[in-house]
């Protein structure tokens, strides 16, 4: 009986001990991987933290931009307005130097 736990014992051993070397290579295999990952989640972060100030930026200066739009879309309304009306003054203009013409020459 004491030789089957003996054997039990070294196998045991023997395990433990090859398990542990299992752990030993894929830790070295896997903590380069976790260091570029970290570095890539700083990377990340540091990128995230840069649009976040771009987005605070323009939405800082997004009231103004749409005043100016506003501003603009009014001005060209009264530009269109008076093209018309200098377009209706020279439609007539027109009109009148035909008549004119017309009855010079009768």
């Amino acid at each position: 009986m004491e030789w089957i736990l003996l054997a039990l014992v070294i196998g045991a051993s023997f395990y433990i001990g090859k398990i542990l070397l299992e752990f030993s290579e894929i830790s070295q295999e896997i903590e380069p991987r976790i260091g570029d990952l970290d570095i890539r989640a700083r990377e990340a972060a540091q990128r995230t933290y840069s649009e976040e100030e771009r987005v605070v930026e323009i939405q800082n200066r997004l009231p103004a931009l749409l005043r100016t739009i506003k501003d603009l879309e009014e001005c060209t309304t009264e530009l269109r307005g008076r093209l018309e009306k200098q377009v209706l003054v020279h439609n007539r203009l027109e009109l009148a130097t035909m008549k004119y013409k017309i009855h010079k020459g009768k």
